[in-house]
């Protein structure tokens, strides 16, 4: 099965670890909405506890909006990272590997992967495609199939 058959292919967080952290989001906004309006009444007008919890609350419904939305995306094109703030896209010809790589920092079942996978670029750097790691259905599959889109949708001169 050829590249133009197998894509496009979209991986985002799964719904674990979603539920997780938008558990930890929530815990972490508490204290912010919450704290205002369990001080004092001759501490801050009485505007503030309104306005802290809407803002509170508007930038944790922006957050989980922006988890849900996050991702990498694969296509004829070439590849979409999408991260919570910005946005990498990345044409086939401007890729020179794409590999996994250890995580340091892996404590699975629940914490970050032990493999993460990163797309070279030929001037140098790298970019991490996001939720494409070991926690995938299927990941070296996945990886096999996105490595045969790159060999053949780069440009017929390069090597990688």
């Amino acid at each position: 099965m050829g590249a133009r058959e197998s894509l496009p292919r979209e991986y985002r967080m799964m719904p674990r670890q979603r539920r997780i952290a938008t558990a930890a989001l929530a815990l972490w906004f508490c204290l912010p909405v919450l704290g205002p309006w369990a001080a004092p009444e001759d501490a801050a007008p009485a505007w503030v506890p309104p306005l802290a919890s809407c803002v509170g609350l508007g930038v944790f419904g922006w957050l989980v909006w922006a988890l849900r939305r996050s991702g990498t995306s694969v296509g004829l094109d070439g590849i979409r990272v999408r991260g919570v703030l910005r946005v990498r896209r990345l044409r086939w010809e401007e890729i020179s590997d794409i590999r996994t790589e250890r995580n340091v920092d892996a404590t699975p079942p629940l914490g970050p992967p032990g493999l993460l996978t990163f797309a070279h670029r030929r001037g140098g750097g790298r970019v991490r495609l996001l939720y494409f790691d070991e926690y995938q259905l299927l990941f070296r599959r996945e990886l096999e199939l996105v490595r045969g889109a790159w060999a053949e949708l780069r440009a017929p001169d390069r090597a990688p």
